[in-house]
């Protein structure tokens, strides 16, 4: 299902309030209480893997922000690259300042695609991302879900075929 949603150029209230429900529609957690059977894309263990990767990598693309960093408790060390061998080299990333930003590393990876380094500072952890690594990860975890319309066709077919209890 693909989802496109504007935001008005007005501003009112009205369009505000329909683009909240939207967006809170596509919550898991209230599709429950909508009636709505979750898939259980969410629970497979591929999704979470991209899902965090994509997680770190937004808000340093485009906020030049460390990705929650509303959890930092105090200033994080980091290092800039390439060295200068120089006190330039260390510098702190604290939530509190204003003038904040992290520009994230990237680069080409050995097999010419576009590639970041993702920090996580929960887990204190830097790794590289890949955006073909991330498309094969994508694509494979597609194959493996069975699209939502084919899904309830199957579900009512069974219903038609089960013999009503009685």
């Amino acid at each position: 299902m693909r989802v496109l949603l504007l935001r008005s150029t007005r501003g009112d209230r009205a369009s505000s309030a329909f683009l909240s429900r939207s967006r809170s529609s596509f919550n898991s957690r209230n599709t429950h209480k909508a009636g709505v059977r979750p898939s259980g894309v969410s629970e497979m263990e591929a999704f979470k893997s991209i899902f965090s990767d994509l997680e770190l990598l937004r808000m340093p693309m485009t906020k030049f922000e460390i990705a929650k960093d509303k959890e930092l408790k105090e200033p994080l060390p980091l290092q800039r690259g390439p060295p200068n061998d120089d006190a330039s080299d260390q510098t702190l990333y604290d939530r509190k300042d204003p003038a904040r930003y992290h520009t994230m590393p990237g680069g080409i990876s050995p097999r010419g695609s576009a590639a970041w380094l993702a920090l996580d500072h929960l887990t204190r952890r830097e790794h590289w991302v890949e955006r073909r690594d991330l498309a094969e990860r994508l694509l494979a975890m597609g194959n493996e879900i069975v699209p939502a319309g084919l899904l309830e066709a199957q579900e009512r077919a069974a219903q038609q075929h089960t013999p009503p209890e009685g």
